[in-house]
């Protein structure tokens, strides 16, 4: 056990003698009344025995000297002094103790009647019966019953044994032995006291140390489990997690396979289409010869525009089918040198289909270096800040909301990527934890919290950073720096 529950020895054995000492004064006022009625009663009885002038000055001095104790017990109780100053009231008590026998002594030489064995035998019987009183009362501490005893018997047995004859000694000897057993009794009763004390603490200690015990054990408990609750929400949130990262997964393969199937007739239909056109062009060349035919050099002019028109629509198709597959392959993709204007557009590309009827997007691609990335996953952080931007506006208005990115580079020649809004903005205390796992400031349902902590990860796994400026009310920028590739 520690020492924090069971204080050392020397700390106990103070405590216990504290308690003694309280022992002494808690019984103190009972002694007290006692001398002074007894003593009443030796003067009353030995009055005719004795001069008067001599007994009532016994009397006064003995009421004098229990006065003085019962104030010591007063201030003792008053104070209530800690553990540490225990010896100095003990001596206190000791010496008050002292004066207390040492009058009942000069009672039994000073008050002794010749030749009269009945005021002898009764003054032998008080001092006796007061010598019993104290073994009881000051058994806790051992040297006031021996101040006591030893001053109040010793002068009594000395003045029985001056008369010499057997009965006086014999009187002195019992009176003696009856001190012996007295202070043997108190002896023994003392050390009883002091184990019982020493127990009683030290099974105090021990149901504290107990009790300290269980609590810790609670709070380890209490800590356990709310670590193992922990760790099964963070389980299933991982679990779910896992479940929407399978299924984005396959609906990456999806499209990817879905954009190659839509690729393939695709470049059937554009070639088509620029055949056709190139056909009808030398067709209207043709007809333009002869003025008879110019209204359907007309009709042939309007059929070109048309098939423009819808090869013009057609690349577009192309286009996004082009930014769907590189948005979509699987990240075996081996890393490479990366210009950042031709990904970010594509990324805008296919924010605005998105986006549209929330925001436009402004780009302004200033000159900014090479990066070494996985194109495919570096585009999906992009587009996750471009939409994350799109969507931080409140109201539907294009034509007043703008998402702006741009590129730069920085005093260290490294690529900086800004993406840039006026919407909603957000509060310091969200701004610290937006790259958390599932944590969201959108609606229940329109996100899981994700998309940030999967640019965080796919930005810091390039060696890069995000860093985050906004102000509530004002809007947001994010800004992602990159390592430059190297050179050669």
């Amino acid at each position: 056990m520690s020492t924090e529950a069971h204080p050392p020895k020397p700390a106990l054995d103070a405590r216990v003698h504290a308690e003694e000492v309280k022992g002494l004064y808690s019984k103190g006022l009972l002694t007290y009344l006692t001398n002074v009625i007894n003593g009443s009663i030796v003067a009353l009885v030995l009055r005719r025995a004795i001069e008067e002038r001599r007994l009532y000055a016994w009397l006064a001095v003995l009421a004098a000297v229990t006065a003085v104790r019962i104030g010591l017990n007063h201030a003792y109780v008053k104070r209530a002094p800690p553990a540490g100053e225990a010896p100095e009231w003990a001596r206190r008590f000791t010496i008050g103790a002292a004066f207390g026998g040492a009058m009942w002594g000069l009672a039994g030489s000073g008050l002794y009647v010749p030749n009269a064995l009945g005021p002898q035998m009764l003054v032998m019987f008080v001092v006796g019966g007061m010598c019993a009183g104290s073994a009881a009362s000051m058994a806790s501490h051992p040297p006031a019953f021996a101040a006591f005893a030893g001053l109040a018997l010793v002068p009594t047995v000395l003045r029985l044994a001056y008369d010499g004859d057997e009965l006086h000694l014999a009187m002195a000897a019992m009176l003696a032995l009856f001190g012996v057993a007295m202070a043997r009794i108190a002896q023994s009763g003392g050390k009883n006291l002091a184990e019982s004390a020493r127990l009683r603490f030290a099974n105090a200690e021990l149901v504290e140390d107990l009790a300290k015990a269980h609590a810790n054990l609670e709070e380890r408990v209490r800590k356990r489990t709310s670590e193992l609750e922990a760790a099964i929400e963070d389980r299933v949130f991982a679990e779910e997690a896992l479940g929407r990262a399978e299924r984005l997964a396959s609906i990456g393969t999806l499209a990817g396979g879905l954009a190659h199937e839509v690729n393939n007739p695709l470049s059937f239909v554009l070639a088509n289409q620029t055949y056709v056109r190139e056909r009808l062009s030398e067709l209207s060349r043709v007809l333009e010869r002869d003025e008879e035919l110019r209204d359907a050099v007309e009709i042939l002019r309007e059929a070109l525009e048309a098939i423009e028109d819808a090869q013009t629509g057609a690349d577009r198709v192309r286009r996004t089918v082009i930014d769907l597959k590189t948005f979509s392959r699987a990240d075996q993709e081996p890393r490479r040198p990366i210009e950042l204007a031709p990904l970010l557009e594509r990324a805008i590309r296919l924010a605005q289909g998105r986006c549209r009827d929330l925001a436009r997007v402004e780009a302004d691609f200033g000159a900014a270096p090479l990066v070494v990335g996985n194109e495919s996953r570096l585009g999906q952080a992009f587009l996750q800040l471009i939409l994350n931007a799109a969507q931080s506006y409140a109201e539907p208005h294009p034509e007043k909301n703008v998402v702006r990115v741009s590129t730069k580079t920085d005093d260290e020649g490294r690529a900086v990527i800004e993406v840039r809004d006026d919407g909603a903005g957000m509060a310091p205390d969200l701004v610290a934890r937006i790259f958390e796992p599932f944590f969201t400031t959108k609606a229940q349902g329109r996100g899981a919290g994700l998309g940030l902590s999967i640019c965080h990860g796919i930005v810091a796994s390039l060696g890069g950073h995000i860093n985050v400026e906004s102000t509530l009310g004002r809007g947001t920028t994010f800004e992602v720096v990159l390592p430059p590739a190297p050179r050669g």
